[in-house]
């Protein structure tokens, strides 16, 4: 796996050029052929999917892969991406197995964007990108951006929507807890710390298939170590940490990082009553634990919904 992974991040470096204008194709599928991207304002547009063939055409550089590898490599070959093309919905294709219109998938990709960033989607997918951590602003190209040609089986482009974005710097949220203890919410990718985290707490997306390629964990985060990430559903039963508070003192965990508890799952109203309490449920645990171990909870999450009884105090 690393072997392949380095070659595919050398590929990169070798046909990308430094300060290159670069827009990402999530779930392309395979027929690059019928693209147009000749007039945007892009040098290259990465097209992943799972089953395509590698190769350059003109400004289109195909990757071999699913969208979470891509990324990776995106990111370890030092590309920041100028455009996103969200325009197949993700959910089968690329070996995705997730929209890729969604809050969730942006979380992955705000370490490879610029903060200033063009998304093309298509208004027939699913979509919940606009409830992350970024801002629309205006942006006197996006004409241009209709004059491409981005699937085989939707050519009008009044079905795309074609937005600018910044990526919003926002500060964190403390939450008072007594003796050394803290508490804090970033609104930001827990990926961009991950080098900074004792431990990363989180849904591991590896639905028992065996096949790794739905497996998140097999390649990201570009650090990933098997001792740093652990599920989060095994440690947070019924809405409770205490499993998880053991687990982190018996390892001398120190500072730990979360997601929300509902991260990957499906949510009907009984479990999202639970997951609710828990978050209160968290703050009153973390107050009244007595052992050394973990000192410091982070808390990340985009969606503006995460949290909010836990901003509330």
């Amino acid at each position: 796996m690393k072997d392949m992974i380095n070659k595919k991040i050398e590929r990169l470096k070798n046909l990308i050029p430094v300060n290159s204008l670069i827009g990402f194709y999530p779930s392309s599928g395979t027929n690059i052929k019928a693209f147009d991207f000749s007039k945007l304002p892009l040098d290259y547009v990465i097209c992943s999917d799972y089953n395509i063939k590698e190769e350059k055409i003109g400004k289109i550089i195909t990757f071999k892969g699913d969208n979470n590898l891509c990324l990776r490599v995106i990111i370890e070959s030092g590309i920041k991406l100028d455009a996103i093309f969200a325009v197949q919905d993700g959910a089968i294709q690329g070996g995705n197995h997730e929209y890729v219109n969604s809050v969730g998938f942006l979380g992955r990709l705000l370490p490879a964007l610029k903060n200033t960033f063009v998304l093309v989607s298509n208004i027939r997918n699913y979509f919940s990108f606009d409830r992350g951590p970024i801002t629309q602003v205006e942006y006197e190209g996006i004409g241009i951006y209709r004059q491409a040609i981005y699937s085989t089986y939707d050519l009008d482009v009044n079905n795309y929507e074609i937005k600018c974005f910044n990526i919003n710097n926002v500060a964190p949220h403390s939450i008072n807890i007594t003796g050394e203890k803290k508490i804090r919410i970033f609104r930001k990718s827990i990926w961009q710390d991950q080098t900074k985290l004792d431990a990363i707490f989180k849904g591991t997306r590896d639905r028992g298939t065996g096949d790794e390629k739905i497996a998140l964990m097999e390649y990201w985060p570009s650090s990933y170590m098997h001792d740093k990430l652990f599920n989060i559903f095994d440690l947070t039963k019924q809405g409770s940490i205490i499993p998880l508070l053991n687990f982190c003192n018996e390892k001398k965990l120190n500072t730990i990082g979360l997601v929300p508890f509902v991260a990957g799952a499906c949510v009907d109203r009984r479990y999202n009553r639970i997951v609710r309490t828990g978050y209160l449920q968290l703050h009153e645990e973390y107050r009244d634990w007595n052992e050394v171990y973990p000192k410091e909870i982070i808390l990340y999450h985009f969606d503006s919904n995460d949290f909010a009884e836990l901003y509330a105090l």
